[in-house]
């Protein structure tokens, strides 16, 4: 894991033992039957570009399209040129960029009970921006995003993350996040707001560099609070 910083950054390394307070939270059948008796959306997408599908857990699948309610338990995939901006019901914000796949596991949020909310996302591929809303803001350690490696927590954040088999990079534009894998927990604490430019977690015996998540080759538009 290596932290590319802009001024100053705070870099802790913990064994696995803090690893075992963040566990990875998978979806499964039997979480799939829960959702389905939640009716409640818990946003909506705000803006779409290019080819975007939402996939329910039934099966079943829609065009993603701007003023669309998502549920927990849809799965978001952009094609090429595929851009999806979604606001929860914290006014939390998310944008899932070309070519990726994100699942919502879970999203509760009360106002009048902020402390348990829970916010679980999976992105299986590609590439998606956080900013964080109400929900991870009072309950900070009950919010996850998920990748095929690595789990991250958040502290008051805005951050973009690229996933895939064999890497995984996020880059902090605000607040800090926790980034944890298997043996190996790092927790990346901003101070006054630094960026820390490249947090990367990936298999020992990957040694390629990936792709800058900064520069895909397209234009992400601009994600409004």
């Amino acid at each position: 894991m290596s932290c590319a910083v802009a001024r100053t950054f705070v870099v802790a390394l913990l064994t696995g033992l803090f690893v075992a307070g963040y566990p990875r939270m998978g979806f499964t059948a039997a979480s799939a039957a829960h959702l389905e008796s939640q009716n409640e959306a818990v946003g909506r997408i705000s803006m779409t570009l290019g080819q975007a599908h939402i996939f329910r857990p039934d099966g079943s699948h829609r065009s993603a399209r701007s003023g669309d309610p998502v549920w927990v338990g849809d799965r978001i995939e952009t094609a090429a040129g595929g851009h999806v901006h979604i606001r929860f019901v914290d006014d939390a914000l998310v944008s899932v960029r070309p070519a990726s796949r994100l699942v919502i596991e879970d999203y509760q949020y009360d106002s009048s009970q902020v402390h348990q909310s829970l916010v679980r996302f999976r992105l299986d591929i590609g590439v998606a921006r956080s900013i964080s809303g109400a929900a991870a803001e009072g309950a900070r350690e009950r919010f996850r995003l998920n990748t095929p490696l690595a789990v991250i927590g958040v502290r008051g954040t805005d951050f973009v993350v690229r996933a895939d088999a064999q890497q995984t990079q996020a880059v902090v534009n605000q607040g800090a996040i926790t980034l944890g894998l298997t043996g190996i927990q790092g927790l990346l604490q901003g101070i006054q707001n630094e960026v820390c430019s490249h947090a990367v977690a990936h298999p020992p015996a990957n040694d390629s560099p990936g792709k800058d998540i900064d520069h895909e080759g397209d234009v992400e538009p601009a994600l409004p609070r």
